[in-house]
């Protein structure tokens, strides 16, 4: 009997590497472009801020970015910077070189004019030429979100021609559905996968691989503090908390990823607004959550606690673990919760599912 194409994808998951193949996985994230490939019966992965500044060219600025090696794009006589360095020169110089970001809300940014070129050009850096003809690259894609509505067709289809133009064979992957495939061999395949990025939440619930109508994404917990629109996920967490305390969103930034904060235990005026935002943003997906799961026709009859797997670089915060596991004690889900952990690697666990699932397009 013909084995299903989730079958294959859990066989070549368990073994992970098991010889030289082909296929990539890419994780399109609103905060960070990541890479997943196999190299010498490994995986490795390159990641890259999703993030530029434009500056303008001279010969001068140009010796030293080469002399550091540092990620840019000439054209048109500007500098594009690329990723921590263009963070760096939005830190220091503000307003003067604006910090841009090609996606928003974990989808292209339709406000930036210039998110398509940058993009392609940092998939060129990233993706390298195809290994073989038409070498298949899985990018995440997010779930249908509940609270927003935007053109994921567009940005699903861009990303295929993308990857196409540059000679390989694009293919959407579930965001979640990826964590499923990279944390999830041990549990056979059966959790409910968090991903919390930049820009979106994205959640499914699996049982031996299979998400069928399990899967949403979530934009933003709500508006910012002075009533403009926000950004999602994260992006909401800084952009508030920055209003909150009359910081800089940069500066917000620069706080939740130093090592002195603890959102179990903020120390400064900084640390409590964040954790106040990290709190409200859990809140928001566990109560979608149980929404979404309580109307469901069908609901799973799980006949063991199902872990939860957390990932993504807005869960890199210390504390935020425990944090999620105090809110959640708040809300009765319609099926027992089992251990709740961290995916091995948060930031690149769904490049590396991404590359599970098309390293099993390769097998026999």
């Amino acid at each position: 009997m013909a084995k299903s194409k989730n079958e294959v994808v859990k066989m070549k998951a368990e073994k992970i590497i098991s010889k030289k193949t082909f296929g990539r996985g890419l994780d399109v994230g609103t905060g960070n472009f990541c890479v997943a490939y196999s190299k010498n019966d490994q995986i490795e992965t390159k990641l890259i801020r999703d993030a530029f500044v434009v500056i303008e060219a001279d010969k001068h600025k140009l010796k030293m970015l080469n002399d550091r090696k540092e990620d840019y794009i000439l054209k048109d006589d500007k500098i594009f910077l690329i990723g921590d360095k263009a963070k760096v020169y939005a830190n220091i110089f503000g307003n003067r070189y604006p910090l841009r970001r090609p996606l928003a809300k974990g989808v292209l940014n339709p406000d930036e004019k210039d998110s398509h070129f940058v993009i392609r050009e940092i998939l060129k850096s990233l993706l390298g030429k195809p290994q073989c003809e038409n070498e298949i690259v899985y990018f995440s894609v997010p779930a249908e979100p509940l609270d927003a509505s935007f053109n994921q067709i567009f940005h699903e289809n861009k990303f295929i021609a993308l990857l196409n133009g540059l000679g390989f064979d694009g293919r959407p992957i579930n965001e979640a559905k990826a964590i499923v495939y990279s944390d999830t061999v041990d549990l056979n395949y059966t959790a409910i996968c968090l991903s919390f990025g930049a820009g979106m939440l994205n959640s499914c619930v699996s049982y031996e691989g299979d998400t069928s109508d399990l899967e949403f994404s979530l934009t933003k917990p709500g508006k910012a503090v002075n009533k403009k629109e926000s950004y999602g996920c994260g992006d909401w967490i800084d952009m508030n908390a920055a209003l909150a305390v009359g910081k800089e969103t940069h500066e917000i930034i620069d706080i939740k990823e130093e090592s002195t904060l603890n959102l179990m235990a903020p120390e400064t005026e900084e640390h409590f607004a964040i954790t106040v935002y990290y709190r409200n943003l859990i809140k928001y997906l566990l109560a979608n959550l149980k929404n979404g799961l309580d109307n469901l026709e069908n609901i799973p009859r799980f006949n063991v606690p199902v872990p939860i797997i957390i990932s993504g670089g807005t869960s890199l915060a210390k504390g935020f673990k425990e944090l999620f596991e105090a809110e959640l004690k708040k809300y009765t889900l319609p099926f027992q919760i089992g251990e709740i952990r961290l995916a091995n690697d948060q930031l690149r666990a769904v490049a590396t599912g991404a590359l599970v699932a098309a390293m099993a397009e390769y097998e026999d």
